[in-house]
């Protein structure tokens, strides 16, 4: 079956980032600095698209996009109308047809927030300071874009529920099962992260170094629950591997093996993380927030609708945190590039900032 030029950038959006797309063009030999249009992943895929077609080499762009999205199926994804449009050029010079895409979670919208500020093993992981302030955030905004506050589960430090590891498991499990096919489930995760013989961990806050596989969250054991959940918009948000009260000390960086696992078996889900590997996700003392989840919050106001739909999808928020989380670090020096992997074949919807002004 062809590959149509809607379905081919589609497949570039939802699963290549900026840096991805240039190193697509390096080893195609297209120059990425002629590619035509914005500076926006969206608008660089568009035209890369157009540049392949018009230069004879659009057979290879899909050939080599599918081999390094092997997990992926371009071409075998419907494009179905929605109120979201783009405009692609197509096949035929100077006809114009319309692209959309799909996008799940219009049901009812579930969520299990997880923050750690302090841990039993103290030693091993020292004591944050804004991860409970992150995830009661995180909370707030979700209410204020429609989620049903019965339907989020808040694990923290000073709440009723303990993040301790069986809590966290079990809330997460009961959620997931709770759900159906048109509905949304988030999990967002604010603390330390660690890596250990081949597996990525989530620090409870029961969780000991020494016994790390046995008291730690195992992302793999995350990534299973949400899977086998009926929801079919699913979404994993971690800001992890956090630096700590003194900032770029205390912790160690998100390893190559932590972000090679977190994002490995991935399909059917969305997840977007803090930092990339060898960073920290730095916390922000006078915003009393991760730098991450401050950018989070602020694209779920509406910030990050820059189509003016009225609602906020993973997309448009991986587009506003990433942009404003690498000024702040180039502002204070450092380096921290939050990184979005998704394995949808569409979008799905985030918060819907119409509802905060009802």
């Amino acid at each position: 079956m062809a590959v149509t030029p809607q379905q081919l950038n589609q497949f570039l959006n939802q699963h290549f980032s900026i840096g991805e797309l240039q190193t697509l063009c390096f080893e195609l030999d297209i120059p990425y600095e002629d590619l035509e249009g914005g500076e926006a992943r969206s608008a660089k895929a568009l035209a890369l698209v157009k540049y392949a077609q018009r230069h004879g080499v659009y057979d290879t762009l899909v050939t080599h996009a599918q081999a390094q999205r092997p997990n992926a199926r371009l071409g075998d994804t419907a494009v179905v109308p929605t109120h979201i449009d783009r405009v692609i050029e197509s096949g035929a010079k100077g006809s114009e047809v319309t692209v959309s895409t799909e996008v799940y979670g219009k049901g009812n919208r579930w969520a299990v927030l997880v923050g750690v500020n302090k841990y039993d093993d103290w030693h091993n992981y020292s004591k944050l300071q804004v991860c409970v302030q992150d995830v009661v955030a995180t909370r707030d905004a979700l209410i204020a874009s429609g989620y049903d506050p019965q339907r989020i589960r808040l694990i923290t430090d000073e709440g009723p529920e303990e993040p301790g590891r069986a809590n966290i498991i079990t809330a997460l499990k009961a959620v997931a099962d709770a759900t159906e096919p048109d509905d949304s489930l988030l999990f967002y995760y604010s603390g330390h992260g660690a890596e250990f013989n081949k597996e990525s961990y989530l620090v409870a806050r029961d969780g000991r170094k020494l016994t790390l596989s046995d008291t730690a969250v195992a992302i793999s054991r995350v990534k299973e629950i949400i899977t086998a959940a009926p929801a079919r918009a699913k979404i994993i948000i971690l800001d992890a591997c956090h630096s700590g009260a003194d900032i770029g000390k205390g912790s160690e960086p998100m390893s190559p093996e932590f972000v090679r696992r977190v994002f490995a078996e991935a399909e059917g889900l969305v997840i977007l993380s803090s930092c990339t590997q060898g960073q920290l996700s730095y916390e922000w003392p006078t915003e009393k927030k991760s730098v991450f989840t401050h950018y989070l919050l602020e694209a779920m106001s509406g910030t990050a609708d820059r189509d003016k739909k009225g609602f906020v999808t993973m997309q448009d928020a991986s587009r506003h945190v990433v942009n404003g989380v690498k000024l702040w670090a180039a502002n204070h020096n450092t380096s921290q590039t939050p990184t979005l992997q998704s394995q949808v074949a569409g979008d799905i919807i985030l918060a819907d900032y119409q509802e905060s002004a009802l």
